[in-house]
């Protein structure tokens, strides 16, 4: 019986890219849990934070659009966030029709810790690329567009 020959060639650049997202992941869910969000309740957070300091309209579907969600995942999200009371929902002061996204100052808080933490932890989740990591982030950015 013949037996089988080990593949020593590289696996493609996609699955590559599958397993480095995931590992990113498992590292980011290490990090957050420990403050009771995940990682697309952070991302949500800081987008909300981000549209409010620039005088942005931080509305659901805005929101979505900044942080690069789904909208329907986006309003998923946003209900735990409320539930967790770290966001409040109030109408639009132009547009009574529109319902406006505050953090909290416990959604605040939060943020600003797992900011620090995130943070810190892409740092060291990076460090060994052996190139540039500004070289990656441009790679990376080619890939979808940016």
């Amino acid at each position: 019986m013949a037996s089988k020959k080990k593949s020593t060639s590289t696996p493609p650049l996609g699955f590559l890219l599958w397993q480095t997202a995931n590992a990113w992941q498992r590292y980011m869910k290490t990090v957050l849990d420990p403050l009771g969000i995940t990682h697309v309740q952070f991302l949500l957070l800081e987008s909300i934070d981000n549209l409010t300091q620039s005088n942005q309209s931080t509305t659901q579907i805005r929101v979505a659009k900044d942080a690069g969600t789904d909208v329907m995942m986006t309003s998923k999200v946003l209900r735990a966030l409320e539930e967790k009371k770290m966001i409040a929902r109030k109408t639009s002061k132009t547009d009574a029709r529109a319902i406006q996204l505050l953090l909290t100052t416990s959604g605040q808080k939060c943020l600003e810790r797992a900011s620090a933490l995130v943070g810190d932890a892409d740092e060291k989740f990076f460090r060994n690329l052996e190139s540039k990591p500004e070289k990656f982030e441009h790679n990376l950015k080619s890939l979808i567009g940016q």
